[in-house]
């Protein structure tokens, strides 16, 4: 009697460690995303000081850049900041979907209810995010290139 009640307990244990198996692949992947995410906050941060210190450089009015230069690379910094805000945007929305793929995942398997035809478009979605966004970030660094060969940086 002790036996068949130890069963069912070690079935549940393997069932459990197997969900949490089956999980780790999306969370190693929401580690990559955060890295990533990572990386374009820093790059928002930048382009927000570069524009504090030009705004405050055409505010006072010196002579060593014209106005109209100026105000040309301030609107290219906005665009780079929208870019960088969107693909953000984008990021944080995969991370929660990812995190919904690893709930759903997790509960298909303990419940042992094949919740697949979720799972997949969830997946999908999240990975077209991911592109999405890497497309964005990308195009902002085209953008910041133009921007440097523009005022003669030597990059």
């Amino acid at each position: 009697m002790l036996l068949a009640m130890a069963q069912p307990a070690t079935a549940a244990a393997e069932s459990l460690a197997h969900a949490i198996r089956l999980s780790m692949a999306p969370a190693f992947l929401l580690v990559g995303v955060g890295g990533l995410m990572g990386v374009m906050t820093t790059q928002r941060l930048k382009i927000v000081e570069r524009y504090r210190v030009l705004h405050a450089v055409r505010n006072t009015g010196e002579d060593l850049v014209s106005a109209d230069q100026i105000s040309c690379e301030l609107r290219v910094l906005q665009r780079r900041l929208r870019l960088t805000m969107q693909a953000i945007t984008l990021l944080t929305l995969v991370v929660m979907i990812i995190s919904l793929v690893i709930a759903i995942l997790f509960i298909s398997v303990i419940s042992q209810i094949d919740l697949t035809l979720a799972l997949v478009p969830l997946f999908v979605l999240a990975m077209l995010g991911l592109i999405l966004a890497s497309a964005l970030f990308l195009l902002q660094l085209r953008v910041s290139w133009q921007q440097a060969l523009r005022v003669g940086v030597a990059v």
